[in-house]
Order: C-alpha cells, then structure tokens, then sequence
C-alpha cells in the first residue's frame, strides 16, 4: 500500500492502520460502522475509542487530537 510512503511524506507523529480484510469498513470491527473515508481515531492507553472523527483533518486539527 501507499501508507509508509503517505506517513514519510507528511511526517504524522501517530500510527496508521490499513484494513487489508476489510473488516472495518464492513462494520464488523469494535469501530462500528464508519461514516467516512478517512477516518481518524483516537484510542486511549487501554485501547478504548476517545474520539473519531470523519474527513480530512488538517494539520492543526490532527495535531490537537493527539494532544488531548
């Protein structure tokens, strides 16, 4: 996939995920359903969903989400 090269060319401080069995997308996962293509999450230390957000995300706005 392009997602090393998407991560080196945009320097993302944060780990990406591709779902080669697609089960996130058809809604089998913990995730649940989602809405949009990309699609953020956030987890916590314990591997809970903290936040999710739908769409592309600015810079800032992926830089505050790791920041909370």
């Amino acid at each position: 996939t392009f997602l090393p090269l998407f991560k080196q060319a945009v320097s993302i401080p944060f780990e990406l995920y591709y779902d080669q069995s697609q089960t996130i997308l058809r809604g089998e996962s913990a995730l649940g359903t989602l809405n949009g293509v990309p699609t953020f999450v956030v987890l916590d230390e314990t591997g809970h969903v903290r936040e999710m957000r739908h769409g592309v995300q600015s810079i800032e706005q992926l830089d505050q989400l790791t920041k909370r």
